[in-house]
């Protein structure tokens, strides 16, 4: 009963994490920034059809969305990290260069913040284009301003312009493109991390209390004061993430 209770609650976490509901905002340190990357894949996941490759996958958080996937195949790079195995539910890894699949072998990638912990992005851009098939999409985001953290393996930040470019010289062309989340979101979330990466965030017994009483509030205020300035879509130049809809040539 207990193992399963546990079970339960870590899928819980998990989904809160990644595909955070509004209420979870009061659990969920990063909930601005993760609440703008899910609903833009909520809203297009959909398009991607049939067998769909997961770049850099983790655990493969979003798998659920894909609601029209035939099969669903979760790629990631083995980490000399004794915590592996709780950060990764990888299908099949891969030696950091070459994907070891055949041509065309998938209808559309998916890939959510992988691309800045790659050295050589333009290596791996070319192995999506490869293993796609033709007129098949890639939805992939890349983070412009946020915390440098797998500290060996983090190499750059994009801007939207400059993800667009390796996109293209890749063999992509972008269809659609979104920022997330807002100005104001952007920096709040900023001063949320800065808050919560504090030292008694270090001790598991306190993070969720620490989260519950301290953050929760403010992640609540931010929610509002977002919702109640205008809206700079059109012109927003600072930002979290980019998510690019792109199709292989």
């Amino acid at each position: 009963m207990k193992s399963y209770i546990q079970k339960k609650l870590k899928a819980y976490y998990l989904r809160a994490q990644y595909r955070p509901r509004i209420v979870d905002c009061i659990i969920n340190p990063f909930f601005i920034i993760r609440r703008g990357l899910f609903v833009c894949f909520r809203k297009k996941a959909p398009l991607l059809k049939g067998n769909i490759l997961d770049f850099g996958c983790g655990r493969k958080p979003y798998e659920s969305l894909f609601t029209n996937a035939q099969s669903y195949l979760g790629v990631d790079v083995h980490h000399h990290d004794p915590n592996f195995d709780k950060y990764v539910n990888a299908d099949v890894l891969y030696d950091k260069h070459t994907l070891p699949f055949e041509s065309e072998s998938f209808d559309h990638c998916f890939s959510s913040e992988v691309i800045y912990l790659i050295e050589k992005p333009d290596e791996i851009i070319s192995e999506l284009h490869r293993v796609i098939k033709k007129n098949g999409l890639i939805l992939i985001s890349a983070p412009f301003l946020w915390d440098e953290n797998w500290t060996q393996y983090d190499f750059c930040r994009y801007t939207s312009s400059g993800f667009r470019k390796i996109l293209e010289r890749n063999g992509f062309e972008v269809l659609e493109e979104e920022k997330t989340p807002s100005h104001f979101a952007t920096i709040w979330q900023c001063f949320l991390s800065f808050i919560y990466e504090n030292p008694c965030t270090q001790w598991k017994a306190l993070r969720l209390l620490f989260t519950l009483v301290i953050i929760a509030p403010l992640n609540i205020l931010g929610i509002i004061v977002n919702f109640v300035l205008p809206n700079r879509k059109n012109k927003q130049t600072l930002y979290h993430s980019t998510i690019i809809l792109a199709r292989a040539l």
